[in-house]
């Protein structure tokens, strides 16, 4: 299985079939895996930007899966650099939190769960503790059952979920998220998530030890150290302002399509990313530094961002610029 890599059980399969027939048009990847042509569609969509498969050109349009070695050696690299990259910068943060302790250090910075009950008990508690909001990345495998009852939202807390985007392929999940989305919840999905993640009120988190952990055990780590749940805090917001909104419909979970910008909004945000200072940009634009500004909020508003900076992640990640 390479979901640990951030392929589903689909795209593992068009992979291997490319893998053994060479160069194959999407009939033929139809009629050798058995799933559905925009499965098939989405699927290589995806492998060519993960970078398994290419496209050759002419007509009919064939695909080729690059070799093991290549692609999926450097997807590896990549995901165990990340995962070291973390490790090592949560040591760092644990080591600066205590080295920067005091009378009012908690002496509970970190601790370990690994019970199922005392985990559903901890999460529970998190869930209803909240006064701010809550920010979770939801990725599979399920440790505990999803069919829960949330508990009110009290006004004025925002909680904000990530999901990884093969999860939409469970009924069950999407009956969570509707429920989630009818009381005001905000769902976005992506491709693949980083870990699991319960943060509240950037107070308090939740992470697994291990990225797919599948269970309590080997444990998952309540953290109260300031400095590592705003790290990870930090972590939730950028891939949040890369995700993609979902909506209720009548027909059920859509995903939000990209706002239209005209010329001016984008020339806007490609000077801001330039650094340009907003007077200077006013110039540019021939308006006023408060016409600048007040347009930047309502293209903050419109994309779903909380600052500048997701402003241009959510721009590029969109191809607006």
């Amino acid at each position: 299985m390479l979901r640990g890599l951030g392929i589903n059980e689909q795209e593992e399969l068009i992979y291997t079939v490319l893998l053994g027939q060479g160069d194959v048009s999407l009939t033929e990847i139809t009629a050798a895996t058995g799933l559905a042509l925009s499965a098939v569609t989405r699927s290589l969509t995806r492998l060519r930007r993960l970078r398994l498969v290419t496209r050759r050109s002419g007509r009919p349009v064939r695909y080729a899966a690059l070799s093991p070695e290549v692609g999926l050696g450097g997807l590896l690299v990549e995901r165990q650099g990340l995962l070291q990259q973390a490790q090592e910068r949560v040591v760092e943060l644990l080591a600066a939190h205590r080295n920067a302790g005091g009378p009012h250090q908690s002496e509970n910075v970190v601790e370990v769960i690994t019970a199922t009950d005392e985990l559903a008990q901890c999460v529970v508690a998190m869930e209803r503790s909240a006064r701010e909001g809550a920010q979770i990345f939801v990725r599979s495998p399920y440790v505990l059952d999803t069919n829960m009852t949330m508990p009110e939202t009290p006004q004025g807390v925002v909680n904000r979920f990530v999901y990884e985007r093969d999860l939409l392929e469970d009924e069950r999940t999407r009956e969570e998220i509707s429920v989630f989305l009818a009381a005001d919840y905000q769902i976005r999905v992506t491709d693949a998530l980083p870990t699991k993640l319960i943060i509240v009120d950037r107070q308090v988190a939740l992470v697994p030890m291990l990225p797919d952990q599948g269970a309590a055990s080997p444990g998952f780590l309540l953290l109260r150290g300031r400095a590592v749940v705003t790290a990870l805090a930090e972590l939730f917001d950028h891939v949040w302002a890369r995700a993609t909104p979902l909506r209720l419909t009548a027909s059920g979970l859509a995903q939000e399509d990209v706002p239209t910008l005209d010329d001016t909004d984008m020339k806007l945000i490609t000077l801001m990313l330039s650094g340009l200072p907003d007077k200077a940009v006013a110039s540019q634009l021939g308006t006023s530094l408060r016409t600048v500004q007040r347009r930047l909020r309502q293209l903050m508003e419109l994309t779903g961002t909380a600052n500048r900076m997701q402003l241009g992640w959510y721009a590029a990640r969109a191809g607006l610029v």
